[in-house]
C-alpha cells in the first residue's frame, strides 16, 4: 500500500493457537520476519507485521484433548 508517497509492507502471518507448528513458531517466526524487514532498510521501517490466528472453536470437529490446553498456553505466551 501507498500512503502520502511512502510504501508500506504489510506482512499477514496466519496460524492455530491450538497446538502445532502455528502455535509453537508463532513468536519466533514474528521475530525471524522483522528481523528480515529491517535488512531492507527504509521499506522495512515503514512495515508491520500481522498475526491471524485460530481459536480451537475454528476446528469444528476435530477434537484433540489438549486444544483448549494449547490454546491458553499459547495466548498467556504472547500476552493476548
Amino acid at each position: 500500500q501507498v500512503m502520502d508517497g511512502n510504501v508500506i509492507l504489510r506482512v499477514y502471518v496466519a496460524g492455530s493457537v491450538a497446538g502445532g507448528m502455528g502455535a509453537g513458531a508463532l513468536l519466533d517466526l514474528a521475530y525471524i520476519i522483522r528481523e528480515e524487514l529491517r535488512r531492507l532498510g527504509d521499506l522495512g521501517e515503514s512495515s508491520e507485521v500481522h498475526a491471524m490466528r485460530l481459536l480451537p472453536d475454528a476446528f469444528y470437529g476435530i477434537e484433540h484433548p489438549r486444544n483448549q490446553a494449547n490454546a491458553y498456553s499459547t495466548l498467556r505466551e504472547i500476552n493476548v
